[in-house]
Formats: structure tokens, sequence, C-alpha cells
């Protein structure tokens, strides 16, 4: 007896079936999360922050006060996108009321600039560790 027909003896064709589905999905899920990323981008005179779909810009010198903190509820979507990767758009909730995100949902840490006209902005990479570090270098554009 050969090689492959004592395969296809010990293997039913539907389990061989159901592990290339199994594979397939998680391909497409890796795809899917790494497809849509946040781009932060330090400039002169403003820090610019987009998703596919969505741009933040904010000029320095309407930061009040810049803090890292730990991300709260999300509250209540106005408008924009909450998915499995990314969240952005105008929102609301109890810590911040009307506030303006763009965020990777594998992050924690979130980056809260307050601006002098009272609005909110948040934002925050795929990492903590991503998220911190341009929090650092955001700290020598504001306030001067």
């Amino acid at each position: 007896m050969g090689f492959w027909k004592k395969i296809k003896m010990l293997v039913p064709l539907k389990h061989v079936v159901f592990i290339l589905v199994l594979m397939a999905a998680m391909l497409a899920i890796a795809f899917y999360d790494s497809a849509e990323d946040i781009k932060v981008t330090i400039e002169p005179e403003s820090v610019t922050i987009k998703a596919t779909g969505y741009t933040m810009n904010i000029p320095y010198e309407m930061i009040e006060s810049m803090e890292l903190a730990d991300m709260p509820k999300e509250g209540t979507i106005i408008s924009g996108k909450d998915d499995l990767v990314v969240r952005y758009g105008n929102w609301e909730n109890e810590a911040w009321g009307e506030y303006f995100i763009c965020a990777d949902l594998d992050a924690t840490k979130c980056i809260v600039a307050h601006l002098d006209d009272g609005r909110v902005f948040v934002f925050r990479r795929k990492s903590n560790q991503e998220t911190e570090t341009i929090f650092e270098n955001l700290q020598s554009y504001v306030g001067k």
C-alpha cells in the first residue's frame, strides 16, 4: 500500500478541509489586523494622526496640556468607526465629555491633548511602548 493511500485511510478528507479552512481564517485575521494602522507624524508646527479615512491635526500652540493616560471606557460614538483594530472619530464618555480619537486598539495607554478651545484629542499607536515614545518626543514641542 502506498504512502498517500495510508494517509487517506488515517486522515479523513473532512479533517483536512477543516484544517485548511482554519488556516485560511487565521491568515485573513492576521492581514485584517495589520491592514489598518495609525500613523503619527511629528511636524515642526503640529502633530498629524492618520487612519484610513480619518485625520487629526493638532497644532502645538493650541495644546494647553498633554498627558499619557490609561484609556477609560470608550463611551458613546457620535460619528466615526469602531472595529476590532481601530477606533476613530467623535466620541463622548464620562472622563472627557465629547472628544476626538484616533487609536489602535492593541495598546492600553493613550496620549490625551487638551486644547485651549476646550476640545480633547486622544490618540495611540499599536503598542504602549510606541505611544510612550511619541509622548516623550511631543514633550519637546509642546509649551514652547
